[in-house]
């Protein structure tokens, strides 16, 4: 089982772990790059430049989202992931920010199919700056801290689960001020908050 919830995307999420492992992916021995796509820290400062004139609603929207925020953090993800092969030559290297979109998947079929990667690949999870800000990645976060997979940053210092629910904390503060949904970090943190205890 991959603990991918049954949604019509299911067939190729499994067929996509399947071919991981035919690539050669290791189980626990890999390395991967959480990193902010849709939102993030680029995410935020987009919206408090343009809350007031841009609004979901506006049809401009989803192309100035694309080009401001999306391409933005594809493209600062990209010199990342080729410092981290470089880093760790001996494993393989996943940065979600390469892969193309897929066909009527949700944000949520995204988000389910890549905790379940760390699940059976990742040994080591790198967060990329601005992580905090991201609904993907804090769900990457409270799946790592789960399957007990090594946590860094960017920088290579050591994240912890405490340091970064306290990042999650603060970043949620910052989007309820913008008014943005903060649900799924709060279920993200609720989920470490109960491995805890």
């Amino acid at each position: 089982m991959i603990g991918i919830a049954p949604r019509g995307s299911k067939a190729t999420a499994r067929a996509m772990l399947n071919f991981a492992m035919a690539l050669g992916a290791r189980t626990r021995q890999e390395v991967y790059l959480s990193t902010p796509i849709t939102t993030g820290d680029t995410y935020v400062r987009w919206r408090q430049e343009t809350a007031h004139s841009i609004g979901r609603d506006d049809p401009r929207y989803n192309e100035l989202h694309r080009e401001k925020v999306i391409n933005h953090n594809i493209a600062q993800a990209a010199p990342l992931a080729e410092r981290l092969r470089a880093e760790f030559p001996d494993r393989i290297v996943v940065n979600p920010a390469d892969m193309a979109d897929i066909e009527d998947w949700t944000q949520a079929d995204y988000h389910d199919f890549w905790c379940a990667v760390i699940r059976r690949f990742a040994g080591i999870v790198i967060f990329a700056d601005g992580w905090q800000f991201s609904h993907g990645c804090v769900t990457e976060f409270a799946t790592a801290v789960e399957c007990g997979a090594q946590l860094l940053t960017q920088n290579m210092a050591p994240l912890t689960s405490d340091v970064g629910s306290a990042l999650v904390a603060r970043a949620m503060a910052e989007l309820d001020g913008l008014s943005e949904d903060t649900d799924p970090l709060r279920k993200a943190l609720a989920r470490l908050d109960r491995r805890r205890s």
